[in-house]
């Protein structure tokens, strides 16, 4: 199933998700606290409101992968069946919730 239309915010965050970042940041929650620290809360509720669709239940882990591919990201956080898009979007909607508290 074809997946929402990726928007800007969540491209402001994911189009830094590059090779390298591991020798930047310590862990997946740590990029994305440091990838939501200058957006607005504005920003950062269209974030939510996007993974909280997307996460809703109603896309496979394929649609989100092909959704991931479309986005400005130049780092995958699966690779042929190992890992999952599903947990890195949990990971990052958990980290937009706690900064909207």
């Amino acid at each position: 199933m074809k997946t929402p239309p990726i928007p800007e915010e969540f491209n402001m965050i994911v189009g830094s998700y590059v090779s390298g970042i591991e020798g930047i940041v310590s862990s997946e929650e740590e990029f994305f606290d440091m990838m939501l620290d200058p957006m607005t809360i504005a920003q950062r509720k269209v974030v939510k409101d996007y993974l909280d669709e997307l996460l809703g239940g109603k896309y496979a882990e394929d649609d989100l992968r092909v959704m991931w591919r479309a986005s400005e990201a130049r780092l995958l956080p699966f690779w042929g069946d190992e890992g999952s898009c599903a947990e890195c979007l949990e990971t990052m909607r958990s980290r937009v919730a706690a900064s909207l508290e």
